[in-house]
């Protein structure tokens, strides 16, 4: 079965078959008027009734869904009743043209929109205003219809047969559209949604049949409230409720978006388009061609003036919102882009740090060989008195060289050398203020002011002491060489925390950097041949990697560079446990 029957099923079923017996046993009357209003109403308040519970207990779009269809229900509900009041309360018949009527026509409204919200789909495969404004636009444009085709004949120049016509005809080509809209909804989901959209489907069909037929029966004069053809419209209405008991019951979960909800989001909106374009029709229709009394006309005229303002209020909403969606995808887009192009950089430098790093672990042991040599030999002949003066300068000169070579040598073995595992927690502010120590002695008499901007209370970070000092000393070093050059300036030091992060930035006041972009490049200097080899920062850089961190740099707007270091802060667990070591 569709949904498990339960008490609250049997009851509806036996409520039927009570209505169904008195009613083809009892005989036209007043028992019978009331039979044939007050049931209804109370089936339908009772199906509104359920529905507005189930929204209360779901969230988002589905709880839209709920609401719109108790909406449905409730408009039903005041259609009813207005029968109610008519025939069981003022015993008259209701006239041809009932306030009503234009009630009953809304009804099907949210019903339809309720479907076109789609609310099967999950959120991220969704953008609620867009399918929301398509309803509205669409909604609006079948309320124009009735209004331009039904309300010149009810309240402009009363025409009951004509009325009752057109009347009947919108109402069922409206019905029609519920119908299959509800038949797509069944195709397009699966599980919990299709045994409700199926189920709203059966009963929407069967009213649609029965709608029809009682509207044959009155136009044959063999209609009368409490008569056999409102069976099948109790019916209709007790199934409403029955979905109402038991849509609330199951879990309607989000299913994923397919082919054919794609197909529909593709087309709705072009259907949404071509409503909102078929207004101007609808108004040359009735000015040039249109030969009913100039009333009707001008009538019509002015509703599709107003209609036509109404949905252009829409579609300049909608075409904002689609605006603010498109700039904030490209805003997206354009943050995708420039992470993807820094993980880029950094993997690249990373291949360049590994394969220098393996070409110089093998080459400086080779070098070493022959240097030491060199170095011995050289000591050696410097100590011998039976050279020339000349021949004892080009000894000197040989051994200076070959000390520089071996302190390059060095330098590209640290570089080369993968990361200590003799690590512990570091106080990263400690660090700073030593490498500040040092360098303050290098800057002094040079006009060069140094400041730190320490956050109190920082955690503590899992790393090797010295390699970090090592990265700190380098680039206060290079910033100190910077402002030499500018003949003073400043350095300013700040550490702070940021989240799960420890940031420390060195921002100096200098010439700033040629090329951000290479300056952690092996083997980049801007440094004059001989003063430096350009493995500093390169070395900086892998060793900030290694404790899982970031290095970068950029030049200031008001002049000088920023280099920005971030650690990440070690796990509390660690520093827990580490303090109780230590105490």
């Amino acid at each position: 079965m569709l949904f498990k029957p339960n008490r609250a099923f049997w009851f509806l079923v036996g409520f039927v078959g009570l209505h169904a017996t008195a009613t083809l046993v009892l005989r036209q009357g007043y028992a019978t008027t009331v039979a044939g209003d007050a049931l209804p109403l109370v089936i339908c308040l009772f199906a509104c009734g359920a529905m507005v519970r189930n929204g209360w207990r779901v969230e988002g779009v589905v709880r839209t869904f709920w609401w719109l269809l108790a909406l449905g229900c409730l408009l039903w509900s005041v259609n009813q009743g207005g029968w109610t009041w008519y025939e069981a309360l003022l015993h008259k018949e209701p006239p041809d043209a009932a306030f009503v009527d234009p009630i009953l026509f809304l009804h099907l409204v949210p019903f339809i929109a309720a479907v076109g919200l789609l609310p099967q789909l999950p959120a991220e495969s969704r953008k609620l205003y867009f399918s929301t404004f398509n309803t509205i636009i669409l909604t609006v444009w079948w309320l124009y219809a009735y209004a331009f085709v039904v309300v010149p004949d009810e309240f402009v120049l009363y025409n009951a047969g004509r009325y009752n016509d057109r009347f009947n005809a919108l109402y069922l080509i409206e019905n029609v559209l519920l119908v299959i809209v509800l038949g797509w909804a069944i195709s397009a989901t699966r599980s919990h949604w299709r045994r409700l959209y199926l189920n709203l489907f059966c009963a929407a069909s069967l009213y649609t049949v029965s709608s029809y037929w009682m509207n044959l029966a009155i136009g044959r004069g063999q209609y009368y409230t409490g008569s056999p053809y409102d069976i099948p419209y109790v019916v209709t209405l007790s199934w409403f409720a029955w979905i109402g008991v038991r849509g609330g019951a199951v879990e309607l979960g989000r299913e994923p978006l397919d082919a054919r909800t794609q197909s529909w989001i593709e087309f709705s909106p072009r259907v949404a388009m071509l409503a909102a374009l078929s207004l101007p029709l609808f108004g040359g229709w009735a000015l040039l061609w249109d030969t009913s009394p100039p009333e009707l006309r001008r009538f019509r005229l002015m509703l599709t003036m107003v209609f036509m303002i109404i949905l252009g209020v829409c579609v300049f909403i909608k075409q904002h919102l689609l605006n603010r969606a498109l700039m904030t995808m490209v805003a997206v887009e354009q943050r995708n882009v420039l992470q993807m192009k820094r993980l880029q950089d950094k993997l690249v430098q990373k291949e360049k740090l590994a394969s220098l790093g393996q070409l110089v672990a093998g080459a400086t042991h080779e070098i070493n060989n022959p240097l030491t040599a060199i170095l011995g030999f050289s000591e050696i002949l410097s100590t011998d008195s039976s050279l020339s003066e000349s021949a004892q300068q080009s000894v000197s000169k040989i051994a200076q060289q070959a000390r520089r070579t071996s302190s390059l040598v060095a330098d590209l073995q640290n570089f080369s050398r993968t990361a200590s595992s003799d690590r512990t927690l570091v106080n990263v502010a400690a660090l700073v203020q030593r490498s500040v120590q040092i360098q303050a002695m290098v800057a002094e008499g040079k006009n060069i002011r140094m400041e730190t901007d320490l956050e109190p209370g920082l955690p503590r970070i899992w790393g090797n002491a010295n390699r970090l000092f090592q990265v700190f000393a380098h680039i206060a070093e290079n910033a100190i060489e910077s402002l030499e050059e500018k003949k003073g300036g400043s350095l300013h030091l700040r550490l702070r925390r940021d989240a799960s992060e420890l940031v420390l930035e060195f921002i100096d006041s200098g010439a700033g950097i040629r090329e951000p972009e290479r300056v952690f490049d092996p083997f980049y200097t801007t440094k004059p041949i001989g003063s430096g080899a350009g493995l500093g920062l390169s070395a900086s850089y892998g060793i900030i990697q290694e404790h899982g961190g970031e290095i970068s740099c950029g030049n200031r707007e008001e002049g000088g560079a920023v280099f920005t270091v971030r650690l990440p802060i070690a796990a509390e667990h660690v520093q827990a446990a580490a303090a109780k070591v230590t105490a």
